[in-house]
């Protein structure tokens, strides 16, 4: 993404868009066959390695962000925002000032005195 940035001049619009091949979680659909010896389609959750489409883009408001969407049924999507600056230090933070790399899950303690303002 900084290499594409260095030549990408507009203020906003989409960088570039890639493709992958991922696994995910899918929906597919086996035989299955009934007493009488009939047979019907039915619909089970499995993994399945199936093309991710990613939009790069740049936004005046948002920064740099990215999309991704998936090809396949349930056809899921994500969106992730980058920061343009490092978080700066959280008042009776211990360590929540760091800035984690995208799509990571970050988990914060729940405990007596934590609201909602503290995350």
């Amino acid at each position: 993404m900084h290499e594409h940035l260095g030549w990408f001049s507009a203020a906003q619009g989409v960088v570039f868009i890639g493709r992958a091949q991922e696994k995910t979680a899918v929906f597919r659909t086996e035989k299955r066959r009934n007493g009488e010896g009939g047979s019907y389609p039915w619909i089970v959750k499995s993994t399945g390695m199936v093309n991710h489409f990613y939009f790069y883009c740049v936004d005046e408001d948002f920064g740099p962000f990215f999309i991704k969407f998936c090809s396949y049924f349930p056809y899921n999507a994500k969106l992730c925002l980058f920061q343009r600056q490092p978080l700066g230090p959280v008042p009776g933070g211990q360590g929540r000032d760091r800035v984690h790399p995208a799509g990571q899950r970050v988990r914060h303690g729940r405990g007596p005195g934590r609201v909602a303002a503290d995350l």
